[in-house]
């Protein structure tokens, strides 16, 4: 099979989760924010959660999530 090359297509980031690791280090315990539908990449709710929880393990944080109306609130625990 051929594939074409195409040249000077910029990478895009590395991850969503880096979004995320901003985020939170500005969050002190007890703190929250709201991921509004509208932001979720591709992967919906469930695949947002999943790139916040990967952010907080690397980062050593505890971090919650529910699905509220009309997004994802997050909290952190620890």
């Amino acid at each position: 099979m051929m594939y074409k090359i195409d040249k000077k297509i910029p990478c895009p980031p590395r991850a969503i989760h880096g979004i995320w690791k901003d985020v939170m280090r500005s969050m002190e315990v007890g703190d929250s924010f709201f991921v509004p539908e509208a932001d979720f990449p591709g992967t919906g709710a469930r695949g947002t959660a999943s790139g916040i929880f990967t952010a907080s393990k690397k980062m050593g944080f505890r971090m919650a999530t529910r699905s509220v109306e009309g997004g994802l609130r997050v909290w952190r625990l620890e």
